[in-house]
């Protein structure tokens, strides 16, 4: 079977539907099929930042498009060529991600011309998870009501990742009665993170003391991700724990210098260890296993990749009770789940964890367990495969 993926980014542009794109595009390959990416020259998109040159990430073929878009709260990059691309490809199936993206808006049409199928993911983010103030949010509404209808209704299969995501939609009136949902889970790299490398080479990489337990952040350091909270719940946090630190892993998506600011203004600079992306994937794994627990404050997740990947590693989670996330991690079983924009819950939490050694170490394991029986990305394939074939 030939294969289009449409994404509007692509790694090594970081990001959780970036990073889905590529897992289940190798899986594809390794099951026999060929996979053929389409995608943007951008590496971020909110500010638009382009990259001329990407390394290769895998070993099917990635094509990329050149994009722009127009400063200010209407904020849409374009990039034409994708389309273009896709009319004239030769496919058996157009399989396009992320709704409110230039690349979902041309597979209805292709596939009405050409009789290809037409697969939809959306990785849906409401709008009260966009950025931006009243005229943002104006125009997302007008969006929803329109493109955003078309993208996701006149596709063959829309599949999403979790129940919630599927209600939210609908909810929103996007998505409508006869339009055919597949729910199919998320995956993770579980022999990769599942494996114990050495745990002490991201210590020894940033110095840190073995006595320090770790609370991990790994993500973009942009809007909606709740390091706001994070950081005002941190006193609290180091108050009770001194030896607690917080690492944040991730690029910087125009919220780093703030977040520097914030945390000296604090007297918190002692106490925070903002990383950056890490390159090497081997200190990924590292970071993992030598923190304490994983915390993700976000105001949204579609579904929270890096949940499942820390669950992989054994850790315990610390998350909001938000979007996807429920279906990830089971508040007080795998991990803890707390409002969202509560920096005192997101304290409470951190410090219930902190207090419970054994507590954690269980929920470690259980959500090893989980990840283990339920988010395999030869699972999500298997499944993807099905619906693609009707």
């Amino acid at each position: 079977m030939r294969i289009l993926m449409l994404c509007s980014r692509f790694p090594p542009a970081p990001g959780g539907t970036e990073t889905y794109v590529l897992e289940l595009s190798k899986e594809l390959m390794r099951k026999g099929h060929q996979v053929i990416v389409l995608t943007s020259d951008m590496y971020c998109d909110t500010p638009l930042i382009k990259q001329k040159h990407f390394k290769s990430v895998f070993d099917g073929m990635v094509k990329r498009f050149s994009s722009f878009t127009v400063p200010g709260e209407a904020d849409f990059p374009v990039y034409p060529g994708i389309g273009l691309r896709a009319l004239r490809e030769e496919a058996d199936v157009i399989h396009a991600h992320s709704y409110g993206c230039f690349n979902t808006l041309s597979p209805p049409i292709i596939g009405k011309i050409r009789g290809i199928r037409t697969v939809f993911t959306p990785h849906f983010h409401p709008d009260y998870s966009d950025w931006g103030g009243k005229k943002r949010m104006f125009l997302r509404r007008i969006y929803d009501r329109t493109l955003g209808c078309f993208s996701v209704n006149l596709v063959d299969d829309v599949v999403v990742l979790t129940k919630f995501e599927e209600r939210l939609m609908r909810e929103s009136g996007i998505l409508r009665p006869g339009t055919r949902v597949h729910l199919v889970d998320s995956g993770v790299d579980f022999e990769r993170f599942s494996q114990h490398p050495n745990p002490e080479a991201f210590r020894e990489h940033f110095d840190i003391a073995d006595n320090e337990k770790l609370i991990l952040y790994v993500g973009r350091l942009a809007q909606k991700k709740g390091l706001e909270d994070l950081i005002e719940a941190a006193p609290f946090v180091i108050e009770r724990f001194p030896e607690a630190k917080f690492v944040i892993v991730g690029e910087d998506m125009d919220l780093g210098e703030w977040m520097r600011m914030e945390i000296d203004r604090r007297g918190l600079s002692g106490d925070f260890l903002l990383t950056g992306f890490l390159k090497q994937a081997d200190m990924l794994v590292s970071a993992y296993h030598s923190c304490y627990s994983l915390v993700l404050p976000s105001e949204y997740e579609a579904f929270g990749l890096v949940l499942a990947e820390a669950m992989a590693c054994g850790k315990p989670c610390v998350a909001t009770d938000v979007g996807g996330i429920p279906d990830v991690v089971l508040d007080g079983k795998t991990g803890m789940l707390v409002p969202p924009r509560n920096p005192n819950e997101l304290a409470l939490a951190l410090c219930r964890m902190l207090s419970d050694p054994e507590t954690a170490r269980k929920m470690g394991i259980l959500g090893r367990e989980s990840v283990e029986e339920r988010f395999s990305w030869s699972k999500v394939a298997e499944n993807m495969l099905r619906i693609y074939r009707g």
